[in-house]
Parts: structure tokens; sequence; C-alpha cells
């Protein structure tokens, strides 16, 4: 004997009216199964090192000062001993104007 839906009147072919959806009358539906819970993401890992982080940047601007201060410190060398040379009265360091090719004779107008 065929089956109809109380609901819709189509035939029935199973469980579920396969016209509007319903189940049929006395069907007992499967039992609905769970979904699995999400799995959770692995937690992020420590930050580490920002101590380390902020110590390396102290050390590099330190480091960077340190090499300034010797820079600074020949040029002031290089400077004094220019000025004590020319004090001394030592051709090389004394002579102000450029030494010209040629005796200076290289053109004449």
């Amino acid at each position: 004997m065929a089956q109809f839906c109380i609901h819709c009147g189509a035939a029935l072919s199973g469980p579920f009216c396969g016209s509007c959806g319903k189940p049929a009358p006395g069907a007992q539906a499967a039992p609905v199964s769970q979904p699995a819970p999400p799995t959770p993401y692995p937690p992020p890992p420590p930050k580490s090192g920002g101590a380390a982080k902020f110590l390396l940047i102290v050390v590099a601007v330190l480091g960077l000062l340190g090499v300034l201060t010797v820079a600074g410190i020949a040029y002031g060398i290089h400077k004094a001993r220019g000025v004590i040379a020319r004090m001394e009265g030592s051709p090389a360091a004394s002579s102000s104007s450029p030494t010209l090719p040629f005796g200076g004779q290289a053109c004449s107008l």
C-alpha cells in the first residue's frame, strides 16, 4: 500500500516527503549526529627576546656613538697637527697657495 504525505498529498518513498520535505507520519528519523567541536588553534609562540631586542638596540646606538667619537677625535688631531706644522714654519704645511705646474709658466698670453 502506497503511503501519502499528510501535509501535501504526494507519494512517500522514504522517511521524508520528496515534495515538501516534512517527515512522514510514524517514520523515525535517523539520529542527527552532533558536529565535531572545532579544533582549537594552537597558541601563538611566546614572545621571546623583548628585552634582548632592546638591549641590542642600545648596544648598537652606543657603538655608533663610539665610532663617531673616535672619528671626531682623529679629525681633531689631524687639524691640530696641521696648525702646529704651520706655526713651526714647515714649508709643506705653510704654503697657502697651490703649487702650479711648470712653475706657473704653462700658459702665457
